[in-house]
C-alpha cells in the first residue's frame, strides 16, 4: 500500500519505516481522557503526508538558497553528529551519495524558512504565562531521587571469562582498601565515555533495570558487589545522593517559556497545514500513482 498526495507517491517502505521509528518511542498523550492514542501506523501516515504537503509548499515559494547557505546546511548537520566522517559511517555514506545528502539539506532548509514565515507574526510568551503554566503543572517540576554513580566496567570474551571475572574482584579488592576510584578505573575500565568512571546522577528508569538493581540498593560510598549487565563486569558506588525536590520558577523559567513558544508554533503550524491538507488531493493505492485531477471545462453555449 503506498500512499498518493498531489501526484506525489510515498511508497510502503517509507511508512514501514516511520511506524517503526514511532513505535520505538512512548505513545503520544490522547486528545481526550480516556481515549485511545493514535497507533504507528496511523500517526506515521499523517507524519508523512504532513512532510509531503510542507516540502511541496516550499517548493512552490521556490526559496532561494546559495550553495554557501546548503554548504552550512550539510556542516550543522554533520556536526549533530560528530563531524562528517561520523556521520557518513554511522549511515553508511559516501561521496557519491553528497549530491543526495545536499538535496535533502535543501529541501530541509526550505522547510524551515517556510515554517519561519508562517510563524513570523507570533508574539513570544511572556512571564506572566511562564509563571502561570508553572503553578498550573507543579507536578511536572519535580525533581525524582537521583544518586551518583562511579563504576568500573570490564567486558569479558564469553558468559564465563574467569579471567576478567578475577580481575574485577582484585579491582573491588583495591577499591575496598581505599584506592582512589577515578585512579583505579583510569587504569582498568573499559569504558571510553567516561575514564574516571563518573556517571553523574541520574533516577531510577535511566539505567539498565540489572545496573540499577544494584546501585540503588547500596548504601553512600558502598562499594558494590562484582555483578553483570549486558554491558559487562561492573564494580560501582555511590558517591552522592539528592532527594527528591520541587524546583523553583527561576530554574525552569526558560526552558517554560521554550515550550510555550514551541507550543505557540506548533499550533501555528497545524493551523496552517489544516488548510494545506483541505485542498490536497490524498489516496492510497495499491499500483501506479493515479493522474493528477482536472477540472472539466465549461461546454460551449450553442448560438441561437
Amino acid at each position: 500500500m503506498a500512499l498518493v498526495v498531489n501526484g506525489e507517491r510515498i511508497e510502503d517502505a517509507a511508512l514501514q519505516a516511520e511506524t517503526m521509528r514511532l513505535g520505538q518511542a512512548p505513545p503520544p498523550q490522547p486528545a481526550l481522557p480516556g481515549a485511545e492514542p493514535p497507533s504507528p501506523e496511523e500517526r506515521a501516515k499523517e507524519n508523512l503526508i504532513t512532510r509531503t504537503l510542507l516540502r511541496q509548499e516550499s517548493r512552490k515559494r521556490n526559496v532561494e538558497l546559495t550553495d554557501d547557505d546548503i554548504d552550512a546546511g550539510c556542516q550543522r548537520m554533520f556536526d549533530e553528529e560528530g563531524g562528517k566522517e561520523a556521520f557518513m559511517g554511522r549511515h553508511r555514506l559516501s561521496e557519491e551519495d553528497m549530491p543526495r545528502i545536499r538535496k535533502h539539506v535543501t529541501e530541509s532548509m526550505r522547510i524551515e524558512k517556510l515554517v519561519d514565515e508562517v510563524c513570523v507574526d507570533l508574539p513570544d510568551p511572556s512571564e506572566p504565562d511562564a509563571v502561570q503554566h508553572y503553578q498550573q503543572n507543579l507536578a511536572a517540576f519535580v525533581l525524582p531521587p537521583q544518586i551518583r554513580v562511579s563504576h568500573v566496567v570490564k567486558r569479558p570474551s564469553g558468559p564465563e571469562d574467569k579471567e576478567i571475572f578475577d580481575k574485577m574482584l582484585e579491582i573491588r579488592h583495591q577499591l575496598k582498601g581505599g584506592a582512589e576510584f577515578a585512579a583505579v578505573a583510569e587504569e582498568h575500565s573499559d569504558c571510553s565515555d567516561n575514564a574516571t568512571g563518573d556517571l553523574g546522577y541520574f533516577a531510577k528508569g535511566q539505567m539498565v533495570p540489572e545496573f540499577e538493581a544494584v546501585v540503588f540498593s547500596l548504601e553512600q560510598d558502598e562499594v558494590s558487589p562484582v555483578f553483570m549487565t549486558q554491558f559487562g563486569y561492573h564494580v560501582a558506588v555511590v558517591t552522592d545522593r539528592k532527594e527528591r525536590r520541587q524546583q523553583a520558577f527561576e530554574e525552569v523559567k526558560d526552558a517554560i517559556l521554550r515550550r510555550l513558544e514551541d507550543e505557540s508554533e506548533g499550533k501555528a503550524i497545524d493551523a496552517y497545514m489544516a488548510t494545506k491538507r483541505q485542498a490536497a488531493r490524498i489516496v492510497e493505492t495499491d499500483g501506479e500513482a493515479p493522474p493528477p485531477s482536472k477540472a472539466k471545462k465549461p461546454k460551449k453555449r450553442k448560438k441561437k
